[in-house]
């Protein structure tokens, strides 16, 4: 997917730190799903409905289980959590009181009830740089609460996802559904997306950086060094960071996340400017349903975001947040402060602090 990338040098600055305002809120849903699962890809049919009205505030990942795509860490997690049916969720890893699994019958109202929480902490990824001669990833995950939490120990993990693996050979992806391509099976063209390709630091994470209670407004941050396979494609790479909660099995609610793509960071070679805004990338770029703006803010504070159109009218407010230092993703679903899509043309969102100012112009066909 071609993006584009605006990089400017502004006037460096502080956000003024706001208390009343809460970090966003983002939503997991690990999808437990199979290549030998017929019901499976109308899971994936959820999820892709999911990723288009909630956008950069919804993180899908696919957890494959007794396949050619199935990993270790997948594997821990299937057991850990008692899966048995498939396809199954995990939502936030939350229990809603029957347990972590969920039909898919469920998602889309779980996604709804874990994003409608205020998030008592704020997640980013940092200092990324990726070597693609080495293959060679560096990445900083930190984590900053902003308000105070149970006495349960916390845990931060960060995930290789692929997206766009095609669903051929051992890949081919079977269907029971009429619902899907009318029920043929294995399903073609198909392509296995937000694919779990590993859990860095294991199924549950690093439960060793965040004391059980942390101190409010103070970075935790953990380094990650990690060689991506040759197996995978970079290009069709997310990462994906949580921290969450390190109790029994009942107990591993992920409080908070953040994504970014590995083609998207700080290459070996190019000097990170000292910008309040960095490599701000709108995609996809034209679009006719949401964009995404990824960003980097170097001082943790209140971002933000408005959208005007080419008179210079201001048609939408969709964020005003803390979001701690680091690379965050959020998204404009197109429509305007009254509710309704916005008609095809160029608008400019305008990213801004209380010291700096960023543009970058969105294409709606």
């Amino acid at each position: 997917m071609k993006k584009n990338i605006l990089l400017a040098t502004i006037i460096s600055g502080s956000f003024l730190i706001a208390s009343a305002q809460a970090p966003v809120k983002k939503v997991v849903l690990e999808d437990f799903t199979g290549t030998w699962c017929g019901w499976c890809p109308e899971g994936t049919v959820v999820i892709e409905a999911l990723d288009v009205t909630h956008g950069a505030n919804f993180i899908g990942i696919a957890n494959h289980s007794g396949d050619a795509l199935e990993v270790p860490d997948g594997a821990a997690i299937d057991a850990g959590f008692g899966i048995s049916s498939y396809p199954a969720g995990a939502v936030d890893r939350y229990n809603f009181g029957a347990g972590i699994s969920r039909n898919r019958g469920t998602w889309s109202s779980d996604v709804s009830t874990r994003l409608s929480i205020t998030p008592i902490a704020s997640i980013s990824l940092k200092t990324q740089i990726w070597d693609e001669a080495t293959r060679q990833l560096e990445v900083d995950v930190e984590v900053v609460f902003t308000a105070a939490d149970a006495a349960i120990a916390k845990s931060i993990n960060l995930a290789i996802l692929e997206d766009s693996i095609p669903a051929t050979g051992t890949y081919n992806q079977s269907n029971y559904s009429s619902a899907v391509q009318g029920g043929r099976s294995p399903l073609n063209p198909w392509f296995h997306n937000h694919t779990l390709m590993d859990w860095l630091d294991g199924a549950w994470g690093d439960a060793t950086v965040i004391p059980t209670s942390p101190t409010l407004s103070t970075p935790y941050t953990k380094h990650y060094s990690y060689t991506l396979p040759a197996s995978i494609d970079f290009n069709h790479c997310h990462l994906v960071a949580i921290v969450s909660h390190n109790g029994t099995s009942l107990e591993r609610d992920i409080i908070n996340a953040e994504s970014a793509r590995i083609t998207n960071q700080y290459n070996v070679g190019i000097a990170k400017t000292d910008n309040q805004f960095q490599g701000i990338s709108c995609y996809p770029n034209p679009t006719n349903s949401i964009s995404n703006i990824e960003f980097n803010v170097e001082t943790s504070g209140v971002v933000t975001m408005e959208v005007y159109d080419m008179t210079g009218s201001k048609i939408a407010t969709p964020i005003n947040n803390y979001y701690n230092s680091g690379t965050h993703t959020i998204n404009w679903d197109l429509k305007s402060n009254n509710g309704t899509k916005v008609p095809a043309g160029n608008y400019v969102v305008r990213l801004s602090n209380t010291a700096s100012t960023r543009t970058a112009t969105i294409t709606v066909n």
